[in-house]
């Protein structure tokens, strides 16, 4: 918008001076008179209409050539658009079924929490002090279907880059979610635990807390679902688009 009222002052400005300068060179070599005047006022007059002429007419050509590059730059932009939106169409259809997979294991991951904390005497609370520990609760182990790794080279031929964002973040909780709640502790020497073992232990018991606390406090399969529906919406514009280019 601001390049365009520039645009157009600038317009006005040339047109402005190229009117006024005749005038200018009337009032003051014509009327006056000078020895550096060649010709007279008439033929003055005349090269100064063929001047003016020929500049209002560069400018015109000028304005025309300019607005239809702009026209075709706007085509050639909206031409790369379908394509891009087209060329996706692979990524979504394996995207959605990868998100739909992935929700299912979350569903029944939490199936499974959920009734291992049933038969464990529910949560700890004010109101059921004899309840299992939330703590303790989250470090079952429950198995998940692991991250596919090539899945991140789907996501990059996603032309919503909000959208990609998006992915990207779920699917790396997914991947931390399903290699902290499936790991298992080792159990300790009958010595007893080395420094080591007490920090990995402690380390995978903060992961599953972690990821546990972010499953329920974001609802991450919500989330899930709202990126399958997302896909779902950008697979329907890109059948749509196909079939109008057919």
């Amino acid at each position: 918008m601001l390049k365009q009222k520039k645009n157009l002052k600038n317009f006005w400005l040339t047109v402005g001076a190229v009117l006024i300068a005749p005038v200018v060179l009337n009032m003051t070599i014509f009327q006056f008179g000078t020895p550096f005047t060649y010709g007279d006022g008439d033929e003055w007059l005349s090269f100064w209409g063929n001047y003016t002429g020929g500049l209002v007419s560069a400018y015109v050509a000028y304005f025309i050539a300019n607005s239809q590059i702009k026209k075709q730059l706007e085509i050639d932009m909206l031409k790369q658009r379908q394509t891009n939106l087209l060329n996706q169409l692979p990524a979504l259809i394996r995207l959605k079924n990868e998100l739909g997979r992935k929700r299912g294991q979350l569903f029944r991951a939490n199936g499974e929490m959920q009734q291992y904390i049933s038969e464990n005497g529910r949560l700890r609370s004010e109101r059921n002090p004899q309840g299992i520990p939330s703590g303790a609760a989250y470090q079952k182990t429950i198995q998940v279907e692991p991250m596919r790794e090539d899945i991140w080279i789907y996501i990059e031929k996603i032309d919503d880059v909000d959208l990609q964002v998006e992915l990207m973040n779920a699917l790396q909780f997914y991947k931390d979610f399903s290699e902290a709640v499936s790991k298992e502790f080792k159990n300790f020497p009958a010595q007893g635990p080395t420094q080591r073992d007490r920090e990995e232990w402690e380390k995978l018991y903060n992961k599953k807390n972690s990821v546990w606390y972010q499953f329920y406090h974001e609802n991450v399969p919500n989330k899930f679902g709202i990126l399958y529906k997302r896909i779902d919406d950008e697979l329907e514009k890109v059948k749509a688009l196909k079939e109008k280019g057919n």
